[in-house]
């Protein structure tokens, strides 16, 4: 009997044990790794984690890969991988399935790729930013739903196909100093913006195509700087404009007709520096004072671009009588 008792005691013992074991998997809080020891301890340890996890290596080198970090399977906050120079994936993360706050990824000077987050549908914001050597997004191609994107300063990166999933984006695109990237055809899905929509100092950008489903922009439109661009026909679906557009310093840009749908623009309208612009017709409706056609709110600076678009004047003055671009004149 005595013999019995003591076997079930030392049975509810490793019971209790287990279970504290199983608990112990999921860290508390946040936590920050900062070399590859601590990648590899925290992986032995740890399946969970209640709050964000951050890798921020605390010297050159100290993490090369973050494998160990495949038993995590939930972050309850966000990601966030910085300041690495050997890193040159995330596989390690690819189980993680958890809805996440944020995924911020920031100067990764090996980084190639994302594919370690292609089991993530849906993140509060994505923020990439400062990855010389990365190529492709293509690891964020199971997002659906995202409140923010920021890209900028990716040196070789050429396309953004790894968000082709994506429908609405809640807040703001922001797609800015990318120097290889030559088109954003894998934002074809978003129908709406919250607010902003910059695209700024994209050298290789020739169009703007990939927002060609975009019907309304809360906030407002930059394009700025990029050098190659010779359209905004990738806005012809846009009907509205909460605050205002800016479009500036585009060294090849020849027309506005991506704009000819604008009605409304809730601030200002300010078109500069452009010095290719002969052609403004698409938004000839904004300028004509008659309400009827369309409105801009705010104020209108049309300056500095080359006859037919050097000023307000300038363009209703030219002959713009094809004003939907159907190729059959709207009036006599």
């Amino acid at each position: 009997m005595m013999k019995n008792a003591l076997f079930a005691l030392a049975f509810v013992a490793c019971a209790l044990g287990n279970s504290a074991a199983v608990f112990a998997q999921t860290f508390p809080g946040s936590k920050t790794l900062a070399t590859q020891a601590e990648v590899d301890d925290f992986g032995a340890n740890y399946t969970a984690v209640s709050g964000s996890l951050t890798i921020d290596e605390s010297a050159p080198g100290a993490i090369t890969n973050l494998d160990a970090l495949a038993s995590i399977i939930s972050v309850g906050g966000g990601i966030s991988i910085r300041n690495t120079t050997a890193l040159a994936n995330v596989d390690g993360l690819a189980n993680i399935s958890s809805a996440l706050s944020s995924i911020i990824i920031i100067n990764n000077a090996a980084l190639e790729n994302v594919d370690g987050f292609a089991q993530v549908a849906s993140v509060g914001g994505i923020q990439v930013r400062d990855n010389e050597a990365l190529e492709n997004i293509d690891g964020f191609a199971q997002v659906i739903s995202v409140g923010s994107i920021t890209l900028a300063n990716n040196d070789a990166l050429a396309d953004v196909d790894g968000f082709a999933g994506v429908s609405s984006v809640g807040f703001s695109i922001l797609v800015l100093d990318n120097d290889a990237l030559e088109n954003i055809d894998g934002f074809a899905q978003v129908a709406s913006v919250g607010t902003y929509l910059d695209v700024s100092d994209n050298d290789a950008l020739t169009n703007v195509d990939g927002f060609a489903g975009v019907s309304s922009v809360g906030s407002g439109i930059v394009v700025f700087n990029n050098e190659a661009l010779e359209n905004v026909d990738g806005f012809a679906q846009v009907a509205s404009v909460g605050a205002f557009i800016l479009i500036a310093d585009n060294a090849t840009l020849a027309n506005l007709n991506g704009f000819a749908n604008i009605l409304t623009v809730g601030d200002d309208l300010r078109i500069f520096n452009n010095s290719a612009l002969t052609d403004c017709c698409g938004i000839s409706h904004l300028v004509d004072a008659d309400p009827d056609n369309g409105m801009v709110n705010g104020s209108i600076t049309i300056t500095n671009n080359p006859n037919g678009c050097s000023s307000t004047n300038d363009i209703l003055a030219a002959s713009c009588t094809d004003q939907d671009f159907d190729g059959a004149p709207d009036y006599a």
